[in-house]
């Protein structure tokens, strides 16, 4: 379900226990809910098929697929977004490391079923606010498409004119810091957590059981795991007692604009660069040395250009913002719709 989400299969190998004429084909309006997960979160998250399918297409393992029957499929799958349904497939779900939501008891949940012609009617502004969204997501995916382009021609253009290593403009900050030993200090910890929720930690010695670096002025945080989520971290301006966690590599610009050096580091030329150097590793969670990515090569070009392409960039973000904030605008509206029509 996880590794094959959405993929077109034709080595008849990889599923050998599928037989032509011995399954059950999925078609438009089936529901395929997922009945196992390593995480809570993950129970009862489904897929829906909202139109005719091309393909034979079968549900994977670990789902249940439902074929809607006396109801329209489209209210049910919008009654499955419910948090009335979240919280029940978190109270019928069991497990410690591996939790799993048992069919016989999936279908105890009860639904609210009101005459068709009502539930097409309820769907209505759904579906509005479905395709409005869907709209937005897709110009936030050309847009990320064509600021990744504009950052990969600016590279390949300038690398061949002049170039240096990492090491040259930037130095490593490995200072490093055990809070604990200043229980009663509050710190401001810059955390992976932190990273992914756009948010300032603030802790005490007390509460950090492990070493921090410790961070002398703004500078830019490179984590070493997971190169291809791409997580840099560009930090302007810094309260006292700052830490970052050690999973992050510090560096520190010199002689080069930080806005247009964290620019850098987040392009695909720059990650495959970084994913060289782990290449031939049998260790997925094999961590980036830091000597090893100071010797990268990153193209030097005027402080003119690198404004330039700094603007770029950043008209190019907040106009993805944009249409990030209509997105959580229109979830807001559903989540509206669905405690006044089903709650």
């Amino acid at each position: 379900m996880h590794q094959l989400s959405n993929s077109i299969i034709n080595n008849k190998t990889q599923l050998a226990n599928i037989v032509d004429d011995n399954y059950v084909a999925l078609e438009r309006g089936d529901i395929i809910i997922s009945d196992t997960s390593e995480d809570i979160q993950g129970i009862g998250k489904f897929g829906f098929i909202e139109r005719p399918l091309k393909h034979k297409t079968v549900a994977g393992l670990h789902t249940i697929a439902l074929k809607p029957k006396q109801i329209y499929p489209d209210y049910l799958a919008i009654y499955l977004t419910t948090h009335r349904f979240k919280h029940f497939s978190y109270q019928k779900s069991y497990g410690l490391k591996i939790y799993t939501f048992p069919y016989d008891e999936m279908k105890q949940f009860s639904v609210w079923l009101p005459p068709i012609n009502e539930q097409k009617q309820i769907v209505q502004p759904f579906s509005l606010i479905y395709k409005e969204s869907h709209l937005y997501e897709e110009k936030i995916n050309y847009l990320k498409s064509f600021k990744s382009a504009l950052l990969n021609k600016f590279i390949e253009e300038n690398i061949k004119n002049k170039s240096v290593k990492l090491s040259e403009v930037c130095i490593r900050n490995n200072k490093t810091i055990i809070p604990s030993k200043t229980p009663e200090k509050i710190f401001r910890e810059y955390s992976l957590l932190g990273l992914d929720k756009k948010k300032i930690f603030s802790k005490s010695g007390q509460e950090i059981k492990s070493q921090r670096f410790l961070l002398n002025g703004p500078c830019i945080l490179f984590n070493k795991l997971n190169i291809q989520k791409r997580r840099v971290w560009n930090i302007k301006s810094l309260e006292s007692n700052s830490i970052a966690s050690v999973e992050f590599i510090v560096l520190e610009p010199k002689h080069i604009n930080p806005d247009y050096l964290a620019e850098l580091l987040v392009s695909d030329y720059f990650t495959r660069q970084v994913l060289r150097l782990l290449a031939g590793s049998s260790n997925s969670q094999k961590r980036v040395i830091p000597t090893d990515l100071l010797q990268l090569r990153i193209p030097i070009v005027s402080s003119e250009k690198e404004q330039i392409l700094v603007k770029q960039m950043h008209l190019l973000e907040d106009l993805i913002f944009e249409q990030k904030e209509k997105v959580a605008q229109l979830k807001q509206l559903k989540q509206l719709l669905l405690q006044k029509l089903f709650i």
